[in-house]
């Protein structure tokens, strides 16, 4: 099938750099499977959560919790995030590699004892969401040879050992870390309401992140059970080459593909990443809501 058309108004310089891709097979039990798995994995024991950091692949693996910065210099500890390889556990046993490329060639880390689905199910979405992805990417390379350009994507991922999956757990904001440092969330007073405040304005340096979106379609919990999305205005939203700020939505049940910086150079300009950012709740919601969700970057090897 020719999806030149989709692939332009999606991924072209009029698009917003996504593209949705729904009826994925089994998607929608393993997004639930995993997404639950992201509130036990977050309540585990501090003592666990650290066993699982990896300092050395500066937290690009395993548990990561206040080690990344908000734009105003505090670090967020509003989220968490548990890193890993959805393809492979050990991607190379080469120690100049690994001392190299840390934050791609180190291991991954998993709580086997204390949360032993979280492995299984992780891999299950992860590497489904790939597997799409390099279809998806194979359309791409059509519609670049078509405009005469070197379609390289598909065989770069698919030689790839350095995809990385991203699960998200941000927690309630009923306390301030800023006030109490050891308490996981942030107040009016540490946050503001800059659309910016869950994550900044950026581009993806890979080459398709593939997620089920960044806020919209992600799993909402109030003391435990799901709930929908507390506010319409939160979300992800993008800048489109005009300037415009538009807001992305799809389906709950949808696979979302964005262009990464790695794309729009391979592809010589025919698809263009364009800069996002997930706007935070206000501060008028229930602070007792909490946001789990899961992201894969498909990225270059190293």
């Amino acid at each position: 099938v020719n999806f030149s058309e989709e692939l332009e108004a999606g991924f072209g310089a009029q698009g917003l750099g996504i593209i949705a891709v729904s009826n994925v097979p089994g998607f929608t039990e393993m997004r639930s499977n995993l997404l639950n798995l992201a509130q036990s994995l977050s309540s585990l024991p501090e003592n666990v959560l650290k066993e699982l950091e990896d300092p050395a692949s500066r937290f690009s693996f395993g548990w990561s919790h206040g080690k990344e910065f908000l734009e105003s210099g505090q670090p967020d500890e509003l989220k968490a995030s548990f890193y890993a390889n959805p393809i492979v556990d050990r991607p190379t046993d080469d120690p100049a590699l690994i001392e190299r490329y840390p934050s791609y060639c180190r291991a991954n880390l998993w709580p086997g004892k204390e949360l032993p689905d979280l492995e299984s199910s992780f891999k299950k979405l992860g590497s489904l969401i790939v597997k799409v992805g390099l279809q998806l990417a194979a359309h791409c390379d059509k519609h670049v040879s078509r405009k005469g350009g070197d379609a390289r994507l598909t065989d770069m991922l698919k030689n790839s050992l350095c995809h990385k999956g991203r699960l998200l757990h941000y927690y309630p904001r009923f306390r301030c870390s800023s006030c109490c440092k050891f308490l996981k969330a942030s107040c009016s007073k540490c946050s503001g309401t800059k659309s910016s405040s869950w994550c900044g304005w950026h581009v993806d340096h890979g080459s398709l992140t593939g997620t089920f979106s960044r806020l919209t379609c992600a799993m909402y919990t109030r003391e435990g059970r799901e709930i929908d999305c507390p506010d319409s205005e939160a979300g992800l939203y993008v800048r489109t080459r005009s300037g415009a700020i538009v807001k992305a939505t799809f389906g709950k049940d949808d696979i979302a593909y964005q262009v990464g910086e790695a794309t729009e150079l391979m592809s010589n300009g025919a698809f263009h990443a364009t800069p996002h950012c997930v706007r935070v709740r206000t501060a008028q919601d229930d602070p007792l809501v909490e946001r789990n969700t899961f992201a894969v970057f498909m990225q270059p090897h190293w």
